[in-house]
């Protein structure tokens, strides 16, 4: 078995003069890097569509501006990436690489086209309703979260907490919790609250009519808002990539605030 190190970063280069499995390359970007040694070693049969767009990645990445077209083009593909935040990496990980992934292809199969740079900007909307759409045509914000809801439905069993009774589902990094929030609890009446915690710690809840979730935010994190509408900040929240680590902070921090005396009910069950 051969390991190969493949690096374009010229932090790399002391280390790549020591090891012989260590290849650095400054003059190509990783996805060129990676795309020709592919070709070389594995059989991977150069041309088409996918040598294309690596050009247009490699200008961008290395900030070629005088491969105008290709720079053009790839700083729009950037900005699809950068503004594909629909889904949550953390808690949609493979559906969010294949979100990417499909506009990706279809970015690469128009770069040809005439005035490339600016049919692609003008098609990105489009495109990600196109991923999202389910037959029935609908806004951006609707498409996305009738799947995100979807997809929220299967996590139901190890997305679930409970405070003094109330069932609430736990987010991370979903963002939107006004749109997707509202979507879950209507689709999901059985549940009392949403509540989702960003990267930093901050935290947006929302109820249905049942929970009072500013109170619910004050006795957490000394948050508020409104009794369908709150939120707050963890203070010394710890950013994850796993969401289970991010459940486990928050069961622990619920368990604590039970125990305390606050102004919130208890559930009584039905």
């Amino acid at each position: 078995m051969t390991i190969t190190l493949l690096d374009h970063h010229g932090s790399g280069r002391e280390t790549a003069a020591q090891y012989p499995w260590y290849y650095l390359d400054t003059e190509r970007c990783a996805t060129k890097i990676t795309y020709d040694y592919a070709c070389e070693h594995y059989g991977l049969e150069r041309g088409g569509w996918l040598e294309a767009f690596v050009a247009v990645v490699n200008a961008v990445d290395l900030w070629k501006q005088n491969e105008e077209a290709d720079f053009e083009y790839g700083k729009v593909c950037m900005r699809l990436i950068s503004e594909a935040r629909e889904l949550s990496r953390v808690m949609f990980g493979d559906e969010d690489r294949a979100y990417k992934l499909a506009l990706l292809e279809q970015a690469a199969q128009m770069r040809d086209l005439p005035n490339a740079p600016i049919v692609l900007d003008e098609a990105l909307h489009k495109m990600k309703k196109e991923f999202f759409k389910d037959g029935v045509d609908n806004t951006l914000d609707n498409l996305s979260t009738k799947y995100i809801v979807a997809l929220l439905g299967t996590k139901r069993s190890v997305m679930t907490i409970y405070y003094k009774g109330w069932r609430g589902f736990l987010s991370y990094g979903l963002g939107n919790t006004s749109i997707i929030g509202n979507g879950f609890l209507t689709e999901y009446p059985d549940y009392d609250f949403i509540v989702d915690v960003g990267t930093r710690g901050t935290m947006s809840l929302r109820g249905h009519n049942r929970v009072d979730v500013a109170q619910m935010a004050g006795e957490w994190v000394g948050g508020g808002g409104h009794p369908n509408a709150a939120g707050g900040r963890i203070q010394g929240f710890k950013e994850q990539f796993r969401y289970d680590k991010v459940k486990r902070q928050m069961e622990d921090m619920l368990a604590n605030k039970e125990a305390m005396p606050g102004k919130l009910p208890h559930k009584i069950e039905e």
